[in-house]
């Protein structure tokens, strides 16, 4: 039968197999002096020192003094207070130099001397420490990435306080029985009330027509629909004098947190209204003038052919009845004047047609523009012999117009592709620009030739009433304001009209475009 001493030594042994198979560093120190008495494998790891080499010294021998130094004062604590200390960080420098953190449990073992009662006599330190270096910096680099985070959200708060603050449209958060959250510097110019004040009225303070009956519906309506804003145009915002004032509100759901939040974007369309009613009444003002223009014109026109018909009439009579008593300076005088009367007659015709184009209402209806060319050209085919002329008319398509008016503009081009040529053999297109690049809503019509050209710089210059680039016995004169009629009639319907020509003897190609729809019907119409 094994001895008391065996028996002892067997128990040291497992004791000793036990506590090197803990995950963690433990090691004992003697309650005198301090001194180690035993570590166990997973201390030997970390310390990098073994059993032997430890037992018998004390901190002093393997640390820095001001480490050992804390270490001992933290030994001496737990036999003055007589239970465990749990240090849950301190630093210990290796032997290699390197820091690591740990977290030490240090408990005080006794024994009981029967002799004095329940004096307990210090006999053991036990140490238990686990490295916790990796988690140290984990938490080290969780930290500071949190105050980054942190850093980062104050800057973005700033920075979007001061984006709202500085927008001019009202910007207010609201929970989602419309009380107010947040307001910006705009909403305290619009409404008059201080962020301060404002904070917890309810949205029907500031907007009386959002009550929450209409609140809770703007809400439904708003998760119902595809997108996750709803614009809700013509209602009224109240200010702090009761004063009302037109806005729009863009109403938008913030997210769901432990309650709905909602934004309000208000936008406050005074200026907007004002500036409206004011461009109406200038349109208003510039159509009456137009009309009072046109008026005057055509009155002006009418009124004064009888007169000059008069003149021209007693100028024809002079020159018939006192021939024989009229030297040839008197005759040429006479027959100047006759011309003179027949070209101011012109011109009165051109102004009573030009202000008849604004009198009267379009005629719309869908026109056959093959057909229409086909019954103009036929008034020319004469003079398309003469002048040798070809003449191509490619496929159009059926367009709506005032077909009497559009029939006018293609008689007018015609005459001034033919008139403007000075070639042996002329060339006349007339063709369509499917899908233009800048007209891609319109029909572009074109009518080409191979004639004199015109500079560049005269292109705009053309279609001024009575412009002539040519001395008025130049091309078999004219009143110079076939362009200037075809422009306002092409324009009525809303339409555009220009010239492309590279210059002199180049040829030409004038192109005009027609609405393929008329929505604004009515503003030509009144136009």
């Amino acid at each position: 039968m094994p001895d008391k001493a065996d028996s002892l030594k067997q128990i040291q042994k497992y004791l000793e197999g036990i506590l090197d198979t803990l995950p963690s560093a433990v090691f004992i120190k003697d309650a005198e002096h301090l001194k180690f008495v035993y570590i166990n494998k997973m201390a030997e790891t970390f310390l990098g020192f073994k059993n032997e080499e430890m037992i018998g010294k004390n901190d002093y021998d393997f640390f820095p003094k001001d480490q050992a130094d804390f270490f001992i004062s933290k030994d001496r604590d737990v036999f003055k207070k007589e239970k465990m200390v749990d240090i849950h960080e301190e630093p210990i420098e290796l032997s290699s130099g390197e820091m690591r953190w740990l977290h030490t449990k240090k408990i005080p073992f006794y024994d009981l001397d029967e002799t004095q009662g329940n004096n307990k006599k210090p006999l053991f330190l036990v140490g238990i420490f686990d490295d916790i270096t990796v988690r140290k910096d984990t938490e080290e680099k969780l930290k500071l990435a949190r105050l980054e985070i942190e850093q980062k959200y104050h800057e973005t708060q700033n920075v979007f306080k001061i984006i709202l603050d500085s927008t001019i449209d009202g910007f207010i958060t609201t929970d989602e029985h419309g009380i107010i959250k947040t307001y910006n510097n705009a909403c305290n110019s619009m409404f008059g009330y201080q962020m301060n004040e404002a904070i917890l009225f309810n949205i029907d303070k500031l907007i009386p027509e959002l009550n929450r009956a209409t609140f809770k519906k703007y809400k439904k309506q708003l998760s119902e629909q595809e997108g996750d804003t709803l614009l809700i145009k013509g209602l009224m915002g109240q200010n702090d004098n009761n004063n009302k004032f037109p806005i729009n509100l863009t109403f938008k759901q913030l997210g769901q947190s432990y309650s709905e939040n909602y934004v309000l974007i208000i936008h406050d369309i005074t200026e907007k209204i004002i500036a409206q009613k004011q461009q109406e009444k200038h349109l208003l003002d510039l159509e009456t003038k137009n009309r009072e223009l046109n008026d005057f014109t055509y009155i002006a026109s009418h009124d004064l052919k009888g007169p000059l018909r008069g003149i021209h009439n007693y100028a024809s009579f002079l020159a018939e009845d006192y021939e024989s008593k009229l030297d040839d300076k008197g005759k040429n005088m006479l027959f100047t004047l006759t011309n003179l009367t027949r070209q101011l007659e012109e011109y009165l015709d051109t102004l009573l047609q030009y202000s008849r184009l604004g009198r009267n209402d379009l005629n719309l209806e869908t026109t056959n523009l093959n057909a229409l060319i086909d019954s103009v050209a036929s008034l020319y085919h004469p003079e398309m012999d003469k002048k040798n002329v070809t003449f191509k008319v490619n496929p159009l398509p059926n367009i709506i117009c005032d077909s009497v008016l559009i029939k006018e503009v293609i008689h007018n081009l015609i005459n001034n592709a033919l008139k403007y040529n000075d070639n042996q053999k002329n060339t006349i297109e007339i063709g369509y620009i499917e899908n233009h690049e800048r007209h891609a809503n319109h029909h572009v019509i074109y009518i080409a030739d191979n004639g004199i050209g015109i500079d560049p710089k005269f292109h705009d210059a053309v279609f001024k009433i009575f412009k002539r680039l040519h001395a008025k016995d130049q091309y078999e004169g004219g009143s110079g304001s076939g362009l200037t009629i075809s422009q306002k009639i092409v324009s009525r319907h809303g339409g555009f009209i220009w010239v492309e020509s590279e210059g002199k003897d180049r040829g030409c190609t004038v192109c005009f475009s027609l609405p393929k729809n008329y929505e604004h019907i009515e503003g030509i119409l009144e136009s």
